[in-house]
């Protein structure tokens, strides 16, 4: 149990530098390699064992004015820590937390820190300064001090991106070398499709931003591999070490756990594939079976036969079908329980519905794919209020014109 915040003296653990520098590791499985670290301290009792956290200490510090001096202390153990490992492992980057609140009342922040940086013979080039920009209500200066920081060859990591005020517009404007998407986002990422659509946008932000994005927190293996698999490019989280001292055999005993993971990546991968291959099949089959019942009738039996269909298929949302130029021949037929009632938003397509700039019309008729079967990616239907896939295919009726049957089905997790 951690000591409680009455019983800390903060003013003796600055004076004694009681302060221990623990590194968690940043892993990129495609390197198969640790890439480096970011240093977290934790406060130290006298006569005591027990850690005391950085919040807890942080807080104290705010609230006794202490702030600056703890911030640089913080920095000074990060830097000296990290100092022996470095030197035998140059490529290696250290991520470093620079407080932006410390920035605005202490101007010497970063020539102190830039002096501390020298003393140890570290490489600016091998040290990203993680910045939380939520914290900074001043822009420009939050602009100028990355920009001076830049001059002198560090990198910039923007920290806990994708929870609470994030500002996307600034995060472009302060173009990061690193974006590390908060732990908020990444905790049951592989259990939730938004979060997971929020993930791959932070991953496309980054990447058009030219910066590397990182999944800080990954605890389990279900997180991880979908964190790859989403395109981030680095992992930093319990799954492959807990913050930790930079003692001998620390980088060794990660690089097994790598190892382990990416195998474990690399079956994910094809077990996932596969599942798809064997999931569109599936697809394939069914619309084959229900296109084939709608080929001996007419246009006026759509209806009665889509509900003969559906009462054979209880696990679909909906089913309706398409002309030639995407006007919807028949009603959409659902079950009571799937389709919406009409509101504002959500209300079923009706006869005559126009459904030409969708894309599973465009994807089969407008591009000329006669003989395949479209496969839509998740989105919210209309007809239900509901995450559903849309499935279409094309037939041809009694009077052999061209129809396309579409039907709504709930997604495969393994589509998300």
């Amino acid at each position: 149990m951690a000591p409680a915040a009455d019983s800390i003296d903060l003013e003796e653990i600055l004076e004694k530098e009681r302060v221990v520098a623990h590194f968690q590791p940043w892993v990129s499985l495609k390197k198969r390699s640790i890439v480096g670290f970011e240093g977290l301290c934790r406060g130290t009792k006298e006569g005591s064992k027990e850690l005391i956290s950085p919040l807890t200490l942080l807080k104290l510090a705010e609230e006794s004015n202490l702030l600056i001096p703890l911030d640089r202390l913080f920095r000074k153990k990060v830097l000296k820590g990290f100092a022996a490992a470095a030197k035998e492992n140059p490529e290696l980057v250290l991520s470093i937390n620079f407080d932006t609140s410390v920035l605005n009342d202490d101007e010497n922040a970063l020539d102190d820190f830039i002096t501390t940086v020298k003393s140890f013979k570290l490489k600016p080039s091998r040290i990203a300064i993680e910045i939380l920009e939520s914290k900074s209500d001043d822009l420009y200066r939050l602009k100028r001090f990355i920009e001076n920081q830049r001059k002198l060859g560090f990198l910039i990591a923007l920290d806990d991106i994708g929870a609470g005020y994030s500002n996307l517009e600034r995060i472009a404007e302060l173009k990061p070398d690193l974006i590390k998407i908060d732990r908020a986002l990444v905790m049951g990422l592989h259990q939730s499709y938004h979060k997971q659509q929020v993930f791959t946008s932070m991953v496309r932000l980054a990447h058009s931003l030219g910066a590397l994005l990182l999944a800080e927190g990954a605890e389990s293996e279900g997180e991880t591999m979908r964190a790859l698999e989403l395109g981030a490019d680095m992992i930093q989280g319990y799954y492959f070490s807990r913050p930790q001292l930079m003692r001998e055999g620390f980088l060794s005993s990660c690089e097994e756990k790598i190892d382990v993971a990416a195998r474990k990546f690399k079956s994910y991968t094809v077990r996932n594939i596969n599942l798809k291959r064997s999931r569109y099949q599936e697809y394939d089959r069914m619309m084959a079976g229900m296109a084939a019942r709608l080929a001996d009738v007419t246009p006026k039996a759509f209806d009665s036969r889509l509900k003969l269909i559906l009462a054979e298929h209880p696990e679909l949302d909906c089913l309706y079908v398409l002309d030639e130029a995407g006007t919807q021949l028949s009603h959409t037929v659902g079950s009571k329980d799937e389709l919406a009632r009409d509101s504002v938003f959500f209300r079923p397509a009706r006869r005559g519905a126009d459904h030409s700039l969708k894309n599973y019309y465009q994807y089969l008729v407008a591009t000329g794919l006669m003989d395949h079967l479209y496969v839509s990616t998740p989105y919210l239907s209309l007809a239900t209020g509901k995450l559903c896939v849309t499935l279409s295919a094309l037939f041809r009726d009694a009077y052999g014109r061209l129809n396309i049957l579409c039907v709504d089905v709930k997604p495969d997790p393994a589509s998300f």
